[in-house]
């Protein structure tokens, strides 16, 4: 929301609170599998815990970080994931290219 609030225009801001009502924020609680991958600059510390709490829950964690997911598979770990392409919040950039729209 600190990003979203930063960043994102009234619509952006919006959803996210509507995304926000409608998900359960759960505790880090990585699988031990993942916590035995090495960290590297493709596979911070940050993103083990991550998609290991998604491993530790059997739950599929949505990211557009495949880096992330194809490191971890080159050694051996396969997470349960949904890809999604990276996209930024853009709102209120858009309202400066188009001022009249």
């Amino acid at each position: 929301m600190d990003i979203v609030s930063k960043v994102g225009g009234e619509a952006e801001r919006e959803r996210a609170v509507q995304l926000l009502a409608r998900i359960k924020i759960i505790d880090d609680n990585a699988s031990d599998t993942s916590l035995m991958l090495p960290t590297s600059q493709r596979m911070s510390d940050r993103s083990v815990i991550i998609f290991g709490t998604g491993d530790f829950h059997k739950i599929a964690t949505v990211t557009a970080n495949i880096g992330f997911v194809r490191a971890a598979s080159q050694n051996g770990v396969n997470f349960c994931v949904m890809k999604h392409e990276p996209r930024v919040l853009s709102e209120e950039k858009q309202k400066l290219s188009f001022p009249d729209v």
